[in-house]
């Protein structure tokens, strides 16, 4: 996964956010300077029945419902907690069951997500498509989630070493499999404290590897993944946005209570909706056509001409400004649809596939495919210390495929299939049109996009 975390008013070249293949992170002096004078740490072996890579929503949620059947599960995660991802924060009602099942549903609804109970789609023409949501979805960042689902992992048992990165994954001799990590770079946990304070170097030994480790990071190529070699021409932005304290702030803030709104315009498309800080997500996704013509990939710079192709959102965005120095920036966001394991690894959440920002849906899948994946695997591996051979890998490995495709390819089709409609000026407006004059087919869509 490509990611650029850039600070406020720092242009990062289109070539550089747009072509880049593999996984950078533009940090800040502070940390620069921190990493040039870390220490190393200690070689450290771990072994496990399952090794999951990455905590986000998927990594988390398997190594919480694994853990709890038994297993001994080590998860790897590059990042430290709390941290950021860019994401649409939109919580559907689908993920909130998953929540429950994982367990972690109730330590979410205290924090007081807001309430979404319609969708908003505007056109570059000013139409505005109303949608009642299927049920009530949260506004949630993933800061929160993110933070939230580890610790559950934690709770049930696994361990999660944060600080540390999956470099490669192998076969050994004896069947397992062997994923060498190292210590992330510029990490520096060591006095904070606290389960998997500190990163591990070395390596990690397991019956079973998952890798959930996001759309798209370097590990792909050392597993020779066929969809890492091939390019896309999207581009996802994110920041958290607060109303300023003003009558024009206010209203837009208010106007925004309750929905999800999705403003469409030639070249992408830019997804609004309050969570639970208070702050209102900004989520864009943009076409290589759209940045291309720009000076620089800055966040003034796009949101410009963002408003400039939908007046709309233009209007909408007046009086809310930064809420922070931050922008999220991810480049080749891949859309391909993607294998679901191998002879190394099974893959979960968007390593698995990434449906279309527009369906407002990979969270659930993320949590759902989690849930339907730690059934799988609880089969496979019925206590802790269980072998899976040749054979019993490939099953496993079919079953996950099947299993992903029945529950998620319709939704994936369909949300593809509608992308480029929302990315054209000239289709979006008829079809938005078609959808408000055909009774119930704007409803059929949301319920479509979610299964």
């Amino acid at each position: 996964m490509t990611v650029a975390s850039i600070r406020s008013g720092v242009g990062a070249r289109v070539d550089d956010v747009v072509r880049s293949d593999d996984a950078i992170r533009v940090s800040s002096a502070d940390e620069v300077r921190a990493a040039e004078d870390d220490v190393a740490r200690p070689v450290e072996d771990r072994t496990a029945d399952v090794a999951v890579i990455g905590a986000g929503p998927a990594g988390s949620s398997l190594a919480a419902l694994l853990a709890r059947h038994g297993l001994h599960v080590i998860v790897v995660e590059r990042d430290r907690f709390p941290r950021d991802k860019l994401c649409g924060e939109f919580l559907s009602p689908e993920a909130q069951e998953a929540l429950r099942t994982i367990g972690c549903r109730d330590n979410l609804a205290a924090l007081a997500p807001p309430a979404l109970t319609r969708a908003r789609f505007t056109t570059p023409g000013g139409f505005a498509l109303a949608v009642p949501l299927p049920g009530t979805a949260w506004g949630l960042s993933r800061i929160a989630l993110d933070t939230a689902l580890a610790a559950h992992a934690r709770a049930c048992g696994a361990r999660v070493c944060e600080g540390t990165v999956a470099t490669a994954v192998r076969a050994a001799a004896d069947g397992t499999r062997i994923v060498e990590v190292a210590r992330a770079p510029g990490d520096r946990a060591i006095g904070r404290g606290g389960a998997g304070a500190s990163g591990i170097a070395g390596t990690v030994r397991a019956t079973l590897v998952v890798c959930a480790h996001g759309r798209r990071d370097r590990l792909d190529r050392s597993l020779d993944r066929p969809t890492f070699r091939r390019t896309t021409p999207f581009l996802g932005l994110k920041r958290h946005l607060r109303a300023t304290d003003d009558d024009v702030g206010r209203a837009n803030f208010a106007a925004l209570a309750g929905s999800v709104e999705l403003y469409v315009f030639d070249g992408g498309y830019c997804g609004l909706a309050p969570i639970e800080t208070g702050a209102v997500n900004a989520c864009l996704l943009l076409h290589r056509r759209f940045i291309a013509p720009l000076a620089d990939a800055a966040w003034p710079t796009v949101l410009a001409a963002a408003g400039r192709a939908n007046p709309a959102l233009a209007a909408r965005l007046q009086g809310l400004a930064p809420a922070d120095d931050t922008v999220h920036a991810v480049a080749q966001v891949s859309l391909h649809f993607k294998d679901r394991g191998n002879a190394l690894a099974l893959f979960a959440g968007d390593a698995a596939g990434m449906i279309a920002p527009l369906a407002g849906d990979g969270q659930a899948m993320a949590l759902g495919g989690a849930v339907r994946l730690a059934d799988l695997i609880a089969h496979a591996l019925p206590g802790a210390g269980s072998r899976l051979d040749d054979d019993d890998r490939a099953r496993l490995a079919a079953a996950w495929n099947g299993a992903w495709r029945r529950a998620f390819g319709g939704r994936m089709r369909l949300a593809r299939a509608l992308q480029p409609v929302l990315l054209s000026s000239r289709a979006a407006e008829p079809a938005a049109r078609l959808a408000a004059a055909v009774p119930g087919a704007a409803a059929w869509l949301a319920r479509a996009t979610r299964g």
